[in-house]
């Protein structure tokens, strides 16, 4: 239900923007002796295939998702026309033209609305053999900088329309529906590498010293691009989560081991350790009382943290023999021992009575902050392979690797998350080990390697430099 749900928001979404995108008329460009407008989509220039075929005096017809025209030889096109005419096959979202046996190229796909075919402007020539519409020339592209803000000029002699594409926090693309020969741009600012380069138009791509945002604004006679250092990201705020406690024991070994007492030593010790290299931290609880999940989550928040790591041990009902650690990151469960896991941790919530917590409390609420969260997806789950690796080499014990799963702990932190399970309490022997202080210890000292690993990468790659 989730699931689908999730779909459906996204479809929204997504029609959402090409209905705001989709509707703008260009301008006009004439065929033969008539004018024909022409329509944005996604600030692509298309035009009316059916049209064309109409003033052409040829006729179109669809066939599944191809559309076929025929345009005779006796047509308005004044002997651009091959005595056999044309004979011309569109595809639906293909970015080919079959143009009487021969593959005509498109930088942009075929698109249809309104049932009609639209075919970019910038291949119109090749397909009707008509003149080509004028095409905007860029006449200067140039980079200055203004205080700590670095601005591209792009200077175009008339109204011309564009896409972008942001390739990651270090580079960014433009592409124009102009043509250019301006061979290079020297670098300037946080910019440290421009390349030149051609889209059946006009390629802009930027290369940034270090993580960079950036604003895109039409002007009169082209294009400025305002591009902003981010501000130095530093990690000195960890919420340690010990799980468990108080009326909610977690799983209880054979021999009557509860959950919350190895939970809570191991975050004590770990608490130590990242104190000691100048971070701050603190517990959603310090000693055997329960907190609600709910509660957990808010109080990470409320602390403006930079990680919050959940620490629990696992247990098996069937099979016994399982051994291991395993670290999770928030996603959607992609295996049923995945979603038995999150099940068994999310059943503290049965012993909540009401849940006020906007972002966790409802299915609606939970699609939405998963949307949120995809910035932090990757950082969590390299956070908690970092993690995983290094708790493991600690207690040379078996690795279960990283997964993934619903957690709700981990579902309204909108930071990297994770949630360790430092090995199966369920087993006769780890129980044995879990109650042991000094094995506590490294699993401890374990975690607080790999945390001081995720930093030091983290601080390199968004830090100053």
């Amino acid at each position: 239900m989730i699931k689908m749900l999730k779909n459906i928001i996204k479809f929204l979404i997504i029609g959402f923007f090409i209905l705001i995108s989709n509707e703008a008329a260009a301008r006009s460009i004439q065929i033969s002796n008539k004018l024909i407008e022409t329509i944005e989509i996604s600030d692509i220039e298309y035009v009316s295939a059916c049209k064309i075929t109409t003033i052409l005096q040829g006729k179109i017809w669809q066939i599944e998702d191809k559309w076929i025209a025929l345009v005779p030889a006796d047509s308005s096109a004044q002997g651009a026309v091959p005595k056999k005419g044309w004979e011309i096959i569109f595809t639906v979202n293909s970015d080919t033209v079959i143009v009487n046996n021969r593959v005509v190229a498109s930088p942009f796909p075929i698109q249809i609305m309104n049932n009609e075919v639209l075919v970019p402007v910038f291949i119109l020539g090749e397909v009707f053999a008509l003149p080509q519409p004028k095409v905007p020339i860029v006449e200067s592209i140039v980079l200055s900088q203004i205080k700590d803000t670095t601005i591209l000029s792009i200077k175009v002699d008339t109204t011309v329309l564009y896409e972008t594409e942001v390739l990651s926090s270090l580079e960014y693309r433009i592409y124009l529906q102009a043509l250019s020969e301006i061979k290079e741009v020297k670098p300037k600012g946080i910019v440290k590498h421009v390349v030149l380069g051609s889209k059946s138009g006009t390629l802009v791509a930027l290369f940034f010293e270090r993580p960079c945002d950036h604003r895109t604004i039409k002007t009169l006679d082209g294009l400025l691009v305002k591009c902003y250092a981010r501000p130095q990201k530093k990690i000195s705020t960890i919420v340690l989560d010990p799980g468990h406690g108080g009326i909610d024991p977690g799983a209880i070994g054979k021999k009557g081991l509860r959950e919350k007492i190895p939970n809570l030593t191991v975050a004590f010790s770990l608490k130590r350790k990242l104190e000691s290299i100048g971070l701050k931290v603190l517990l959603t609880r310090s000693d055997d009382r329960y907190v609600s999940l709910s509660d957990r989550v808010q109080f990470a928040r409320l602390s403006n943290a930079d990680l919050f790591v959940s620490i629990h041990c696992n247990a098996a009902v069937r099979d016994l023999s399982k051994r291991g650690l395993e670290t999770y990151f928030l996603s959607e469960a992609k295996t049923d021992w995945e979603r038995a896991v999150a099940a068994r941790e999310n059943a503290a919530i049965e012993l909540e009575v009401n849940d006020t917590n906007p972002i966790t409390n409802n299915d609606l609420s939970l699609i939405l902050s998963d949307l949120a969260q995809s910035e932090f997806l990757l950082e969590s789950q390299q956070l908690a392979a970092t993690i995983q690796d290094a708790a493991v080499r600690a207690v040379r014990m078996p690795n279960r690797g990283v997964m993934q799963a619903n957690f709700y702990v981990l579902r309204g932190n909108f930071m990297p998350a994770v949630l360790l399970e430092c090995g199966y309490i369920s087993n006769p022997a780890e129980e044995k080990l879990l109650a042991k202080r000094d094995y506590l210890e490294k699993i401890a000292n374990g975690v607080f390697l790999g945390i001081k690993k995720y930093i030091t990468e983290f601080e390199k790659k968004y830090g100053e430099k």
